[in-house]
């Protein structure tokens, strides 16, 4: 009976895996020079996708739920957040790696649990694995340019009193910074080369970072460019800001130590209580995994918990 189950799993996996090539294989022949440069062009003048464009798209079914899909804003949404966090992979390749993890997890919890709604409950779970990667990679990165960016600065300050214009302090910040700051701002000067204004590109890169220091960085330098004045100077004032902010953030954060400690420990506690009472008495924990009601127990705590430990940070979270 397990096999049965388990090569059902596997027969609708491999289903899954083909809907998904095929969408992928509809995309490729829609992608133009036109769509990869798409992430170098601003809103206002990205080409409007024409009628015959749109035809091609709804020839088949499956070329109009791509097209719909594409109008809701899931593929731009996801597409946004896999440039953030700066993982190379498509949107469609994206949801492909989701859809085969939630599988994976099905088909073990299957095969070590033999219970479907364990294994319902596992593929749901795991469909979140990519997402929350990509969310953690998100979050390390914003977290090193924070912390690169007064040097960045620094260097700006130096090249630009040094005779450098602010197109080349910001090529020499390619070439001399480590990732994450090299690459952003890599992707500046390249956006500048393809005929976008540093205007433009340094607004492109504060949306892309979502840093309010770099927010104050980019509006200071384009209010320079337009009015004038010592950029130099500006930018020297806006270090000593974010110097002050990042010793304000670590007073909030060392504050804020034991809370989030209490936080992990508290949501650590029933999970390790459970695995030490499952080795002292395996068969009194194993009656609350048994199909029925006595699963609304585990269930709950799970939940209770998760709850908990989202009330939590939330708590603990102070604007700096």
């Amino acid at each position: 009976m397990v096999w049965i189950a388990i090569t059902i799993g596997v027969m609708f996996l491999l289903s899954v895996l083909a809907l998904f090539v095929g969408i992928w294989q509809v995309e490729q022949g829609q992608e133009t020079a036109e769509a990869r440069l798409r992430a170098y062009i601003i809103e206002s003048i990205r080409p409007t996708v024409t009628p015959r464009e749109q035809g091609s798209s709804g020839k088949t079914i499956l070329g109009r739920l791509i097209a719909r899909f594409r109008r809701s804003g899931g593929t731009s949404a996801v597409a946004r957040s896999l440039a953030l966090a700066n993982v190379p992979l498509k949107s469609h390749e994206f949801y492909l790696l989701r859809v085969g993890c939630a599988l994976l997890g099905f088909v073990l919890a299957l095969a070590l649990t033999r219970q479907w709604p364990i294994a319902m409950v596992a593929a749901f779970l795991t469909s979140f694995l990519p997402e929350m990667y990509v969310s953690n990679r998100h979050k390390k990165r914003h977290r090193a340019f924070q912390e690169q960016l007064v040097d960045v600065l620094t260097l700006i300050v130096g090249s630009l009193r040094g005779g450098y214009g602010l197109t080349q302090a910001l090529s020499l910040v390619a070439q001399e910074m480590p990732p994450p700051a090299s690459e952003e701002f890599g992707r500046v000067v390249r956006e500048t080369a393809l005929g976008l204004s540093t205007e433009q590109a340094l607004l492109n890169l504060a949306q892309r970072m979502e840093s309010d220091d770099l927010d104050l960085v980019v509006t200071a330098i384009n209010i320079q460019r337009t009015t004038g004045g010592n950029l130099a100077e500006i930018l020297d004032t806006i270090i000593g800001t974010i110097r002050e902010r990042i010793r304000l953030k670590g007073q909030l954060k060392a504050l804020t130590a034991q809370q989030s400690l209490t936080r992990y420990i508290l949501t650590g506690l029933p999970v390790a209580l459970t695995m030490i009472m499952y080795v002292l008495n395996p068969g009194y924990v194993s009656g609350m995994f048994q199909p029925g009601w006595p699963m609304l127990i585990p269930i709950g705590a799970a939940i209770s918990v998760v709850t908990g430990f989202i009330i939590m940070g939330k708590i603990m979270q102070i604007e700096a």
